[in-house]
């Protein structure tokens, strides 16, 4: 049996199997073509490509494995997910992770496979932390089955995205027909849905509900003006009173993270024109707290401490203060070791920037994706 013979066959039996039809479907709407080029197998998310010598030395399972392996890198999107970190050392905190899922599944994989076991259970970001600081255990580098970033603009890189997710939407729709979704696929999927919630409609219907009471140009629309750079009106309706937003500066919460909250928030009070806005910041302990008036624009905040997390002290402020309040919004990782034992008399909605943290135990709980 030839190489490409190997390949094709490989992602049929993979596409058949009901264990593991959800990766088969991946392979198969993406291009799988051969590179003699790469010394191995390797993808950027839009095609996996193979050599045909590397291949050629595979079994027929083995071949099954590391199209399997290629699959994952493109369903996790690996090479999206690399941001500043070392490329390498991304590739192999990857490669344990995804290797144990491809032993689980019954494929054996070539020599050179980066298993470990003390990584079990680990996702990609918790690997790479352990592996730089424990730079002794790299004592191997991925020897096959790796990724490169694609390249292109930013927007090329939000397509490429795009374009997985269709494909996962795909797959895991024609899984659940055969009655298989793999485990650890439907936490991705999971993620995904909370992914496509609009923050910024979430918080609106939250604070001020659905229905504007009329529009005017007097006061143009600044979110849709700074999106799409068309003037538009914006919403006249009464005040929906005064808005506390609690900001966790505990060192979870990134400046990427708190630039496009600020950039939310600042919409939310062209639309809803509360009375205030009092940003209030905490680690541990309250750092700052500044008060906006309507219509006044927050355009930074006082980051201090980055210690633990406890939410605790800004409920205490505005219970000790007596400070007014109609609605809290409360930016956080949900990481938080002190909740109050019960829920303040006015409503919560709490806003998690890890989209796998669980709900905080009262209010509604959104995410910063």
């Amino acid at each position: 049996m030839d190489a490409q013979t190997k390949v094709s066959r490989a992602i049929t039996q993979l596409a058949f199997k009901k264990e593991t039809c959800f990766y088969g479907s991946i392979l198969l709407s993406v291009g799988v073509r051969r590179n003699d080029a790469i010394p191995t197998m390797c993808t950027d998310g839009t095609s996996v490509d193979w050599n045909w010598d590397f291949t050629d030395s595979l079994t027929p399972d083995e071949v099954k494995g590391v199209l399997l392996h290629e699959a994952m890198h493109i369903v996790y999107k690996h090479m999206l997910r690399l941001g500043s970190r070392q490329h390498m050392l991304w590739n192999i905190a990857t490669d344990y992770v995804i290797n144990q899922h491809v032993i689980g599944m019954g494929l054996p994989l070539p020599d050179g496979a980066l298993i470990n076991p003390i990584f079990n259970g680990m996702n990609a970001e918790k690997v790479y932390e352990q592996l730089l600081e424990n730079a002794v255990q790299v004592n191997v580098m991925p020897q096959w089955g790796t990724f490169e970033p694609p390249s292109g603009s930013e927007a090329d890189m939000k397509q490429v995205e795009a374009s997985i997710d269709q494909k996962i939407a795909v797959a895991a729709a024609s899984a659940r027909a055969r009655g298989h979704l793999p485990d650890e696929v439907k936490s991705l999927i999971a993620r995904m849905e909370k992914a496509s919630v609009d923050l910024y409609d979430v918080l609106k219907r939250s604070i001020g509900g659905d229905q504007p009471e009329d529009l005017t140009f007097a006061r143009p629309h600044r979110r849709s003006y700074w999106e799409t750079g068309v003037i538009t009106p914006s919403v006249r309706k009464d005040s929906v009173g005064n808005l506390i937003v609690g900001i966790d500066t505990s060192g979870s919460v990134s400046a990427n993270e708190l630039s496009k909250f600020l950039y939310i928030m600042n919409a939310l009070a062209d639309d809803l024109m509360p009375e205030s806005v009092t940003v209030i910041t905490c680690d541990t302990q309250i750092k700052n707290v500044t008060r906006y008036d309507r219509g006044e624009e927050i355009t930074t905040v006082k980051v201090g401490g980055r210690g633990g997390t406890n939410c605790q002290p800004v409920f205490d402020l505005i219970k000790k203060e007596n400070m007014p309040v109609d609605h809290m919004i409360y930016l956080t990782d949900m990481e938080i070791w002190d909740y109050p034992k019960h829920g303040p008399d006015y409503p919560v909605t709490w806003v998690s920037c890890d989209i796998d943290a669980k709900p905080a135990p009262f209010g509604q709980t959104t995410y910063l994706t």
